[in-house]
Protein backbone atom coordinates (compact mmCIF):
# COMPACT_ATOMS: atom_id res chain seq x y z
CA UNK A 1 0.00 0.00 0.00
CA UNK A 2 1.51 2.93 -1.20
CA UNK A 3 -0.90 5.67 0.05
CA UNK A 4 2.11 8.32 -0.25
CA UNK A 5 3.10 7.94 -3.36
CA UNK A 6 1.23 11.26 -4.78
CA UNK A 7 3.52 13.37 -2.72
CA UNK A 8 6.68 13.61 -4.63
CA UNK A 9 4.73 14.62 -7.57
CA UNK A 10 2.58 17.00 -6.16
CA UNK A 11 5.50 18.44 -4.68
CA UNK A 12 7.69 18.51 -7.45
CA UNK A 13 5.22 19.84 -9.86
CA UNK A 14 5.66 23.45 -10.52
CA UNK A 15 3.30 25.77 -8.43
CA UNK A 16 1.95 27.22 -11.72
CA UNK A 17 0.03 23.46 -12.25
CA UNK A 18 -2.15 25.06 -9.07
CA UNK A 19 -1.21 22.14 -6.96
CA UNK A 20 2.39 21.69 -7.55
CA UNK A 21 4.67 23.51 -5.05
CA UNK A 22 8.13 23.41 -7.05
CA UNK A 23 10.09 21.50 -4.78
CA UNK A 24 13.30 19.90 -5.55
CA UNK A 25 13.43 16.11 -6.13
CA UNK A 26 15.65 15.95 -2.49
CA UNK A 27 12.96 18.38 -0.73
CA UNK A 28 10.10 16.30 -2.20
CA UNK A 29 11.62 12.83 -0.78
CA UNK A 30 12.14 14.50 2.45
CA UNK A 31 8.28 15.01 2.24
CA UNK A 32 8.10 10.82 2.85
CA UNK A 33 10.55 11.09 6.22
CA UNK A 34 7.14 11.84 8.43
CA UNK A 35 5.33 8.98 6.87
CA UNK A 36 8.26 6.13 7.40
CA UNK A 37 9.35 7.34 11.38
CA UNK A 38 5.64 7.38 12.75
CA UNK A 39 5.06 3.99 10.76
CA UNK A 40 7.87 2.55 12.39
CA UNK A 41 6.83 4.13 16.24
CA UNK A 42 2.87 3.41 15.45
CA UNK A 43 3.75 -0.12 14.34
CA UNK A 44 4.31 -2.10 17.51
CA UNK A 45 0.80 -0.06 19.01
CA UNK A 46 -0.97 -1.28 15.51
CA UNK A 47 -0.05 -5.18 16.91
CA UNK A 48 -1.15 -4.44 20.32
CA UNK A 49 -4.49 -3.10 18.99
CA UNK A 50 -4.99 -6.29 16.64
CA UNK A 51 -5.05 -8.40 19.89
CA UNK A 52 -7.10 -6.07 22.04
CA UNK A 53 -9.68 -5.01 18.93
CA UNK A 54 -8.76 -8.42 16.25
CA UNK A 55 -7.17 -7.58 13.21
CA UNK A 56 -10.33 -6.98 10.73
CA UNK A 57 -11.07 -4.10 12.91
CA UNK A 58 -7.71 -2.53 13.25
CA UNK A 59 -7.63 -2.81 9.32
CA UNK A 60 -10.99 -1.14 8.91
CA UNK A 61 -9.81 1.53 11.39
CA UNK A 62 -6.77 2.05 9.44
CA UNK A 63 -8.24 1.64 5.82
CA UNK A 64 -10.45 4.65 6.94
CA UNK A 65 -8.32 6.72 8.82
CA UNK A 66 -6.08 6.57 4.86
CA UNK A 67 -9.33 7.32 3.08
CA UNK A 68 -10.03 10.61 4.99
CA UNK A 69 -6.26 11.83 5.16
CA UNK A 70 -6.23 11.55 1.25
CA UNK A 71 -9.27 13.35 1.03
CA UNK A 72 -8.24 16.24 3.39
CA UNK A 73 -4.43 16.56 1.20
CA UNK A 74 -6.66 17.05 -2.17
CA UNK A 75 -8.62 19.71 -0.46
CA UNK A 76 -5.71 20.94 1.26
CA UNK A 77 -2.42 20.27 -0.08
CA UNK A 78 -1.54 24.24 -0.53
CA UNK A 79 1.54 23.63 2.34
CA UNK A 80 4.52 21.88 2.36
CA UNK A 81 3.07 21.66 6.10
CA UNK A 82 0.01 20.04 5.20
CA UNK A 83 1.87 17.25 3.36
CA UNK A 84 4.51 16.79 6.20
CA UNK A 85 1.13 16.45 8.48
CA UNK A 86 -0.46 14.41 6.12
CA UNK A 87 2.05 11.99 5.49
CA UNK A 88 2.35 11.55 9.34
CA UNK A 89 -0.96 10.33 9.50
CA UNK A 90 -0.94 8.43 6.75
CA UNK A 91 1.80 6.76 8.51
CA UNK A 92 -0.09 5.67 11.35
CA UNK A 93 -2.97 4.79 8.85
CA UNK A 94 -0.56 2.45 7.31
CA UNK A 95 0.85 0.87 10.16
CA UNK A 96 -3.00 0.11 11.72
CA UNK A 97 -3.84 -1.38 7.77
Amino acid sequence: MAYYVPFAPMAQAPASTGYGRGLSVAAAGALLIPHGAVQILAGPGAGDLCSRIGSRATLMVGTALNTATMVVITAVHRSVAALLVGGAVLGVGQALA
